[in-house]
């Protein structure tokens, strides 16, 4: 037995000693026979207490317990694994409340700067998206715009730029073998991303473009506007291309779904439709983006050419490519690179195809292919007739004027399967 309680204890004086009161004298023998520590609760002390002496006053029907040393010190292990609980607890309060301020302070100083984080209702965790001088753009560049405006290029470098998903990588690659005048051994032996690195991304990172070996070749999605300064002033030369609105969009909602992992865009092609005409995607405006480099199209160091147009002549696109590179290039390496960067040969080919992002979990390992359809007209399956619309009058109310014209393929009549993705 090792808890007693005994009820209404008896008054003691206020000047008498515990262990000669009344009360000592009926508990102190319980105490001895089960061998236990007498310890005395709700008692008010006038005095000081310790183990021998203890001067206080007992009220009148207060309970006095006894515990055991072992069950005390139990008790007492408890209370101190709960203060540890408690003190954890606060420490863990306390560092949530600072990064909580801290991110708002940060917020507030990006706001300074002109950048505004975007958080899209439809995509989970942390804002993917930014606003910088009425451009959307990807949240990794956030904190690279000051050393994307001061890079330097030369006049042997040679860009690559393009609105998302409007044949950046085929265009890349044609570039790379003219420039190269036909090296396969380099295009067979590294993947894309190593001959041919994304500007603002964060691999392999502006520091590491620095670094290369001239001339060097960079891709980028970023506006004319964005480009850094010595790019605007023509120190390099740039090859832009464009591809129909349409087409564009689906694509892009198509690689949207493929970097679910990364992007987490949990909406469907009505959804992101919505935000692309209303410029809340990466890199938007569409419109913008393809005119401002239109009305620059006749400039020395810039080469304007159409998706569209490189499909249906790659050949022809080689030989183009070629001339505003100054390269002379034989006939037969001509048919050779065409047929290289020919959509079968593209899809399959594992330094293409960006099939890595799905062994590192960057892009879903149950999507689609990096390289899909690459169809003139493919966007037919998709729209429905307010979509077109909506698309129609972005398109003359923005680059009417301007004289931009894009081919949008020819209708083809819808499958079972193409009908099962438009209303998926």
């Amino acid at each position: 037995m090792n808890n007693f309680t005994i009820m209404k204890c008896f008054n003691v004086s206020k000047n008498a000693c515990l262990k000669n009161s009344r009360i000592s004298s009926i508990l102190r023998p319980l105490a001895f026979r089960y061998h236990c520590r007498l310890q005395v609760q709700c008692l008010h002390f006038s005095g000081c207490q310790t183990q021998s002496h203890m001067r206080g006053v007992c009220q009148r029907n207060q309970i006095v317990r006894f515990c055991s040393s072992q069950q005390d010190k139990k008790l007492s292990a408890k209370r101190q694994h709960l203060m540890y609980f408690i003190y954890l607890s606060f420490a863990m309060g306390g560092c949530l409340v600072v990064a909580i301020v801290l991110n708002q302070l940060d917020e507030t100083k990006q706001r300074f700067k002109g950048i505004e984080r975007v958080k899209d209702e439809l995509q989970t965790g942390r804002p993917q998206m930014i606003r910088y001088k009425d451009t959307m753009l990807p949240i990794f560049v956030e904190r690279i715009l000051g050393d994307i405006e001061d890079f330097e290029t030369d006049e042997n470098d040679i860009w690559v730029v393009s609105f998302p998903r409007s044949g950046t990588t085929l265009t890349q690659e044609l570039v790379d073998l003219v420039q190269s005048e036909g090296d396969f051994v380099r295009v067979v032996t590294m993947t894309l991303e190593e001959r041919f690195p994304y500007f603002e991304y964060m691999y392999p990172g502006i520091k590491s473009i620095k670094k290369m070996d001239s001339p060097r070749l960079i891709k980028s999605h970023l506006p004319f506007s964005l480009l850094p300064k010595s790019v605007r002033e023509g120190k390099a030369k740039v090859i832009y291309v464009a591809r129909n609105p349409k087409d564009t969009c689906v694509s892009y909602f198509h690689f949207v779904q493929l970097l679910k992992p990364t992007f987490r865009f949990n909406g469907n092609f009505n959804d992101f439709f919505s935000r692309f005409i209303n410029n809340k995607v990466p890199y938007s405006p569409w419109w913008r983006h393809v005119k401002e480099f239109w009305d620059i199209r006749d400039s020395p160091n810039i080469l304007f050419l159409k998706y569209e147009d490189i499909v249906e002549d790659l050949a022809g696109t080689v030989l183009t490519i070629a001339e505003f590179l100054g390269k002379d290039i034989h006939p037969m390496e001509v048919k050779t690179i065409a047929e290289h960067c020919s959509f079968d040969r593209m899809k399959y080919n594992k330094n293409l195809n960006y099939s890595w992002w799905k062994e590192t979990g960057i892009a879903d390992k149950e999507g689609q292919d990096f390289i899909r359809k690459g169809k003139v007209g493919d966007w037919r399956k998709m729209f429905d007739v307010n979509q077109n619309l909506q698309i129609e009058t972005m398109k003359y109310l923005k680059l009417n004027e301007c004289g931009l014209r894009f081919d949008e393929g020819i209708e083809e009549k819808l499958t079972a399967a193409d009908t099962a993705d438009k209303i998926s």
